[in-house]
């Protein structure tokens, strides 16, 4: 999103997945789980392992790429609404019925990026990705290889001179 903001002659299009554009969008208990967390702890062991198998750096970087995660994730990203408004790229902004990032933030992110559109996975979480991924990519490729389809009713999308009378 910053990379959209701050470059858009790159950007042609952006997929936002489970994004939050400030911390508040993570539930403060969810901020307290994060912070607690130990790069040991068996809730982690999934990301952990697939970590040390996907290392260049070896499995004894875990600690480091950890506490770098938890030190961003709870101070970052800070992105006021109105920088968000300067996204001018088509945007995909896809979350999962459960994601740690609230639903409430993630429509206001929808609401605030002009060109968007919005899928939200039934029955997924912040791991939407491997939770259906054949949901996820499909709705990606569509997203990026095609133009948006015309909607037959369109509120947020609609041409604000034709219905002038």
């Amino acid at each position: 999103m910053i990379v959209a903001m701050r470059r858009p002659d790159v950007v042609r299009k952006l997929v936002a997945i489970s994004a939050n554009f400030d911390t508040t969008g993570v539930p403060e208990e969810i901020q307290s789980q994060l912070l607690s967390m130990q790069p040991d702890s068996e809730d982690l062991a999934m990301l952990r392992s697939m970590y040390e198998a996907a290392s260049p750096d070896g499995p004894e970087h875990w600690p480091v790429v950890f506490a770098k995660s938890i030190e961003m994730a709870s101070r970052e990203p800070r992105i006021p609404l109105s920088e968000l408004k300067r996204i001018a790229a088509p945007t995909l902004v896809v979350a999962g019925d459960d994601d740690i990032v609230s639903l409430d933030q993630t429509i206001e992110l929808f609401g605030s990026i002009t060109n968007a559109e919005l899928a939200i996975v039934p029955g997924t979480s912040h791991f939407l990705t491997m939770e259906k991924p054949h949901v996820v990519n499909r709705l990606i490729l569509d997203f990026l290889q095609n133009d948006p389809s015309p909607t037959m009713m369109p509120i947020r999308r609609a041409d604000p001179g034709a219905h002038a009378g």
